[in-house]
Order: C-alpha cells, then sequence, then structure tokens
C-alpha cells in the first residue's frame, strides 16, 4: 500500500492530469489501484525528475498519472490518496 500527498494537479493537454507531491508511504507502482471519486483508477505512470519510472519510495517526489481520471480539481493541495 502507498500513501501519497497532493501538492499540485496539471491539466495536460492529451494526456489527462498529472498529480504532484510526495510518497508518504511506499512503495507506489504502476499499475496499482486506487479510488477516485468513488470509481477505481489504475496509477498509469510515475515520473520522477522528468523521466518515467515503474515505481516511486517513500520520501520521493513526483508526478503521478491515472489512467482515465481527468479531473484535477478533484483534490487539493495537502490531501493524502491511500493506493492498494
Amino acid at each position: 500500500m502507498g500513501k501519497f500527498t497532493v501538492q499540485g494537479a496539471f491539466d495536460v493537454s492529451n494526456r489527462g492530469v498529472l498529480f504532484v507531491g510526495q510518497v508518504q508511504e511506499g512503495p507506489v507502482l504502476v499499475g496499482q489501484e486506487v479510488e477516485l471519486e468513488g470509481v477505481k483508477h489504475k496509477v498509469a505512470g510515475i515520473e520522477k525528475k522528468h523521466e518515467m519510472v515503474s515505481q516511486a519510495g517513500t520520501g520521493d517526489m513526483v508526478g503521478i498519472w491515472f489512467e482515465g481520471f481527468n479531473n484535477k480539481n478533484a483534490f487539493g493541495r495537502g490531501q493524502i490518496l491511500v493506493l492498494a
């Protein structure tokens, strides 16, 4: 299980929403599921220092892409996402 604290969200054309923040408990892995607004989504990608990686560990500052999620206003700064 991973925990991710949201510090910001960016709407990227033709890609979706990138949530930026810090991993509080890791690892966070590509393919993990999280429930966002009552619907399960998978982690589609993780960016660390402008490079795509397959996982992020505790303390890492990363950007996370979720499959099929396009509402950047759903989560605000300081909110914690728990990934199963």
